[in-house]
């Protein structure tokens, strides 16, 4: 398999190459915009896992976004219904766990950025 072009893998293993890639940096910083996406309960499992032991990470509680994707298409086509089931279950695990609705939020990091002039090549 490693061989293979990131291309060629199906959705899984691509979001699984990505954060293996994301985690091997180290970063100060790690941002993951619904990282659990095409992955299995197996990766979901070993995913939260090496991210509890992750010390520079900030994790953001979505349990109400959850809870709003369930009510809204829980009752719809047989795909939404289906998967607004696994994400019925998995969030009762994630209460079964302890993590709860309510997040207290801490202050708030705004970036602002220096205006630059054209850059010239190669931009990374």
């Amino acid at each position: 398999m490693q061989a293979k072009k990131t291309k060629d893998f199906s959705g899984g293993w691509r979001m699984r190459i990505a954060l293996a890639c994301a985690l091997f940096l180290n970063p100060t910083i790690l941002l993951l915009d619904e990282p659990t996406n095409h992955l299995d309960f197996e990766a979901c499992v070993w995913l939260e896992e090496t991210l509890q032991k992750f010390e520079r990470i900030l994790v953001v509680d979505q349990i109400a976004n959850t809870k709003e994707y369930i009510a809204r298409f829980g009752h719809g086509s047989a795909k939404l219904a289906h998967q607004a089931q696994s994400k019925e279950k998995t969030l009762a695990k994630m209460e079964r766990g302890g993590l709860k609705e309510k997040v207290t939020r801490d202050s708030v990091l705004v970036f602002q950025f220096v205006d630059v002039s054209k850059l010239p090549p190669p931009v990374l």
